[in-house]
C-alpha cells in the first residue's frame, strides 16, 4: 500500500512539474511575440525579424500564434527590403496553411511588396487572391479593389491585365479585371476598345463601390472628340525671376498634355504681390471659373494662400510647390505639400545613416532657425528610435562666417569619445585648448609608434569616432561651412539637405575635393544624360542660366504633369481632390510624387553621392520605403 501512495505521490509531481513547465514554455512564446509586435509597431524592423525568428522555430504545440508570427515574420522582412526571404515564407505559409485566417493577409502583404517593387501584374494577382479569401470583409476588399484600379491609371498596360483576365475564373474578380482593363485603355486613348469592354461588364456583380467608376468610364467613351476643359489656375509673381521660370515648366507640359492626352487644360493665371489682400482677390477670381480644378502656388508666402483658402472654405485642391514647413498640409484637407517637410527629411537622413551608414555616432551642426529645428528634430526623433549615440548638438545664427567655437565643441566631444575607445593611451592626450585651427593639408594626422609612446597632441588627431555629420544649411552657406569645417580635422561622412545640392559650389576645387563621399538629401535630380529631356524643354532651359531656375522649370513641368494623371479621371474638384490624396507615387522628369497614409505631403526623397567630382543617386525614399536601386 506504501509503494503504491508513493508512486502516486511521484507521479503526481512529474505531471505537475510537466505542465508547469508547459505553461513556462506558452507564456515564453505570448510574450515573444508580443515583444516582436512592439519593435515593429515601433519601426523597429531588424529587432522583429529577431523576434519572430525565434518564434518561428518554436514547436507548434509550444507556439499558438505560429501562423500569426509566420505573418509578421514576412512582414519585418518586407519592411527591410529583404525581398526575396518575404516571398519564401510567403510560399512555406502557402503550402501548409491554406486554411489559415492570415492567408488572405499574406496574399495582400505581397501585393503591396510587389507595387513596391514595380511589378504591378503581380500586385494584381496578389490581390485578387486575397480578396477571394476575404469574404465578407468589407473594409479589406474595398482597399483591395482601389488598388487595383489605382494601378491601372497608368502603372500596368493592356496587355498584361488581358493575361489576367484570360486566366481568372471568378465572376467578381473577371469584372473588376474587366473595368481595369477599360481604365487603362482610355489612359492609353484607346476610347473605342475601351467602350467594348465596358459593354461587357455586368454591373450587377461589381462591388458596389466601382459602380461609380464604371458609370464614369462609360461617360467617358460616349465622344472622344467632346472633351471637356479643365482650367489649372496658377498663382505667382510676375516681378518674381524663380516665379517665371517655373511657369515657364508649366507651360510647357500644359502644352505637350494638350497635344499628346485625351485632356484639354486651360492656364488661369493670376499676378499678385504677395501680400494677403491680393492672394484673397485672387481666390475669389479663380473660384468663379466653373472649370477651375485645381490651384498651383504660390511658390512662397503660404501663410497668406492658406488663410485665403480657408477664408473661403473652398474644396479646390491647393498643391503648393516649395512649401518645407511641417504641418501646412493639416491645416485643410484641400491643401498639399509637394515636398517633403523638414521633419520628414530629418528622419530620413537619420534612417539612412543608420540603415546604409551603419552609424552609431552622429554630430549636428545646423542654423539656430525654423529649418535647422525642424530637420535637427526629425533627425533626433528617429535616431532615438534607432538607437545612434548623438555626440554633440551645435547651432549657429546668421551667416556662418565664424563657427569656430561649434566646430571646436565638436572636436573636442570626438577626442572625448577618442578617449574612451582608446583607453589605454588616452593619459597620454595632451587636450589643446586652442583647437580653432588645424593644418588642412598635414601629415602629421597619425598614430603611430613614436606618437603613442609620447605625449599626443590633440590637434596632430584626425577624429575618426564620429560616424555621421548632419550639416543641413541655407543656401549659399556652402563656402562658409566647407572652408572651417575641413580645417578642424573631423573625418565623418557628411549628411546634408537640398542645400548643398549645388555643382556649381561643388566644381570649386577647394570645395569639391573636402567633400568627396558626401550625402545629400535633395527632392529633385536632374540626370542630364538622360535623354527623357524634350526639345521644347531644352530651349526653355536656354533663356535661363541660373541652375536653380533650371530646377524650377522642370518642377513647374513636373508638378502640371503629375496633376494632369489625376485630371484625366476626374469630373470635379471633389474627385480630383480624392483622386491626389490616394495617389499611388508618379515619377517625373526630375522628381517623384507620393504620399505617405493619410498625409498630404509628398514623401519622396533622393539621396545624392558626392564622389568622384560626380553626383550620383544611391537611393530615395517612397512613402517611408528606402530603396537603393535606381527608379
Amino acid at each position: 500500500m506504501f509503494i503504491k501512495l508513493l508512486f502516486f505521490f511521484i507521479s503526481f509531481i512529474f505531471l505537475s512539474t510537466a505542465h508547469s513547465y508547459q505553461d513556462f514554455e506558452l507564456k515564453k512564446s505570448y510574450d515573444l511575440f508580443d515583444k516582436g509586435i512592439d519593435f515593429y509597431n515601433r519601426g523597429r524592423y531588424y529587432s522583429a525579424l529577431d523576434v519572430f525568428r525565434k518564434l518561428k522555430n518554436f514547436p507548434p504545440e509550444k507556439s499558438p500564434q505560429l501562423t500569426a508570427s509566420t505573418l509578421m515574420f514576412m512582414k519585418s522582412y518586407i519592411k527591410v527590403k529583404r525581398y526575396e526571404e518575404a516571398k519564401s515564407i510567403a510560399r512555406e505559409f502557402i503550402q501548409k496553411y491554406e486554411n489559415s485566417k492570415y492567408l488572405p493577409f499574406i496574399y495582400f502583404s505581397l501585393a503591396d511588396m510587389f507595387v513596391e517593387q514595380g511589378y504591378y501584374a503581380s500586385a494584381i494577382d496578389s490581390y485578387l487572391k486575397s480578396r477571394k479569401r476575404f469574404k465578407n470583409n468589407i473594409k479589406m476588399t474595398n482597399k483591395i479593389d482601389e488598388r487595383i484600379m489605382k494601378i491601372s491609371s497608368g502603372f500596368i498596360n493592356y496587355e498584361e491585365i488581358d493575361r489576367l483576365l484570360s486566366s481568372e475564373l471568378d465572376p467578381v474578380g473577371r469584372s473588376i479585371l474587366s473595368l481595369s482593363l477599360a481604365k487603362t485603355l482610355i489612359y492609353e486613348n484607346k476610347v473605342d476598345e475601351a467602350a467594348v469592354i465596358l459593354l461587357k461588364i455586368n454591373s450587377s456583380i461589381l462591388p458596389f463601390e466601382l459602380v461609380s467608376q464604371f458609370e464614369d468610364l462609360k461617360k467617358q467613351t460616349y465622344n472622344e472628340n467632346n472633351i471637356k476643359k479643365k482650367t489649372i489656375g496658377i498663382i505667382i509673381s510676375s516681378s518674381d525671376v524663380e516665379s517665371l521660370a517655373f511657369l515657364s515648366g508649366v507651360r510647357a507640359a500644359i502644352k505637350e498634355i494638350n497635344q499628346t492626352k485625351n485632356l484639354s487644360i486651360d492656364l488661369e493665371i493670376v499676378d499678385i504681390d504677395n501680400d494677403i489682400i491680393s492672394l484673397i482677390e485672387s481666390v475669389d477670381i479663380l473660384s468663379k471659373n466653373v472649370n477651375l480644378m485645381a490651384v498651383i502656388g504660390p511658390l512662397n508666402n503660404y501663410d497668406n494662400i492658406i488663410f485665403a483658402v480657408s477664408s473661403k472654405n473652398l474644396s479646390i485642391p491647393i498643391l503648393l510647390p516649395r512649401s518645407y514647413e511641417h504641418g501646412i498640409s493639416k491645416i485643410s484637407d484641400n491643401i498639399f505639400q509637394m515636398k517633403a517637410d523638414y521633419i520628414l527629411q530629418g528622419r530620413y537622413a537619420a534612417r539612412y545613416a543608420f540603415n546604409e551608414l551603419n552609424a552609431k555616432t552622429v554630430g549636428i551642426l545646423s542654423p539656430n532657425d525654423n529649418l535647422g529645428i525642424q530637420l535637427t528634430d526629425g533627425f533626433l526623433i528617429e535616431a532615438d528610435i534607432l538607437g545612434m549615440d548623438i555626440i554633440s548638438i551645435e547651432q549657429y545664427s546668421g551667416v556662418p562666417e565664424d563657427i569656430s567655437v561649434q566646430l571646436s565643441n565638436l572636436r573636442r566631444e570626438g577626442l572625448e569619445l577618442y578617449s574612451k575607445n582608446f583607453n589605454s593611451i588616452d593619459e597620454n592626450i595632451l587636450f589643446d585648448s586652442s583647437d580653432s585651427t588645424f593644418d588642412l593639408y598635414s601629415d602629421n594626422y597619425s598614430l603611430d609608434d613614436e606618437l603613442i609612446s609620447e605625449d599626443i597632441d590633440s590637434s596632430k588627431i584626425i577624429i575618426t569616432d564620429i560616424d555621421v555629420m548632419f550639416l543641413p544649411i541655407h543656401k549659399g552657406d556652402i563656402n562658409y561651412i566647407t572652408s572651417q569645417f575641413s580645417s578642424y580635422g573631423i573625418n565623418s561622412t557628411i549628411i546634408g539637405n537640398n542645400n548643398w545640392y549645388s555643382p556649381e559650389d561643388f566644381n570649386q576645387e577647394m570645395i569639391g575635393s573636402n567633400l568627396n563621399g558626401m550625402i545629400i538629401l535633395t527632392d529633385h535630380f536632374i540626370d542630364e544624360k538622360n535623354s527623357v529631356f524634350s526639345n521644347f524643354l531644352i530651349e526653355s532651359i536656354n533663356n535661363y542660366q541660373n541652375r536653380g531656375e533650371i530646377e524650377l522649370i522642370f518642377e513647374g513641368y513636373d508638378l502640371t504633369s503629375f496633376l494632369s494623371k489625376h485630371l484625366e479621371f476626374s469630373n470635379n474638384r471633389a474627385s480630383l481632390l480624392q483622386s491626389i490624396t490616394n495617389t499611388l507615387p508618379i515619377k517625373g522628369i526630375s522628381k517623384t510624387y507620393a504620399f505617405s497614409q493619410n498625409s498630404r505631403t509628398n514623401s519622396s526623397i533622393n539621396f545624392i553621392n558626392f564622389k568622384n567630382n560626380e553626383f550620383s543617386k544611391v537611393g530615395y525614399f517612397i512613402a517611408d520605403s528606402l530603396h537603393l536601386t535606381i527608379p
